[in-house]
């Protein structure tokens, strides 16, 4: 779905949607804590991980199956 651009699908068990990426910066931790300390990087340390991805759901409303 990424790929082909296609930002949310429906069929009739279940519906899915893209949930945008994100930028993201990255630093070198090992180098800045090298050169300033342990102590003094852990101070400003925030984790968070964000990327795009799928969410699929499933109906929950009847189903209608062809006879």
């Amino acid at each position: 779905m990424i790929r082909r651009g296609i930002s949310e699908a429906e069929g009739v068990l279940f519906r899915s949607l893209v949930v945008a990426e994100t930028m993201v910066l990255t630093l070198d931790r090992q180098g800045i804590e090298k050169a300033m300390g342990e102590a003094w990087i852990a101070r400003f340390l925030k984790f968070s991980k964000r990327s795009a991805f799928v969410k699929t759901t499933a109906r929950t409303g009847a189903v209608r199956l062809a006879a």
